[in-house]
């Protein structure tokens, strides 16, 4: 007899597996292509966001940024995360599955499965520290610019990377 915790994992990957034939790898593929292309836009941003760190930097010790300024923009990052996690579930039931473009969907996993360590946002506020904000009569949080440029350096570079990829997987799925 299959143990009943067994049969339910089986039943989900089966789930998974049928979920992700009906959405089809080519259209998945846009959609990565798409939050891709959103994610880049929104990276486009951090240039001016460290810049007004920078600016707004009375009190922070020298190589540290006020966390103030990164709190909204990394939080849209959420929206993104959030979407290519789900075009990762898909993509992981296309790899697995019996269809031509598993192999495809395989290798776009690299993509949703999001950025490599340090290019991911909580590498690049990984290193806080606190200090006391003169503006607000109390201690605050501050990141390390290195750090930051780091992370932005790693993601850019994760973007660039996975746009190339995306654009052979989908020459070869033609």
């Amino acid at each position: 007899m299959t143990d009943p915790s067994v049969q339910r994992v089986s039943t989900r990957f089966r789930r998974k597996i049928l979920a992700a034939k009906a959405k089809g790898f080519q259209p998945t593929l846009g959609k990565t292509q798409r939050v891709l292309a959103q994610l880049k836009g929104w990276f486009r941003q951090f240039p001016s966001t460290l810049r007004r760190a920078k600016a707004e930097n009375e009190g922070a010790p020298r190589g540290w940024v006020w966390q103030a300024p990164f709190i909204g923009y990394f939080k849209r990052f959420d929206i993104y995360r959030s979407q290519l996690r789900d075009l990762d579930y898909t993509m992981e039931g296309l790899a697995v599955g019996p269809d031509p473009s598993a192999p495809l969907a395989g290798e776009a996993r690299k993509v949703t499965k999001g950025p490599p360590r340090k290019g991911r946002v909580s590498y690049a506020i990984g290193k806080i520290d606190f200090a006391f904000d003169p503006t607000a009569g109390e201690e605050g949080l501050v990141y390390q610019v290195a750090r930051l440029e780091e992370w932005a350096s790693a993601f850019s570079s994760w973007v660039t990377k996975s746009e190339a990829l995306l654009d052979r997987l989908e020459r070869e799925a033609r």
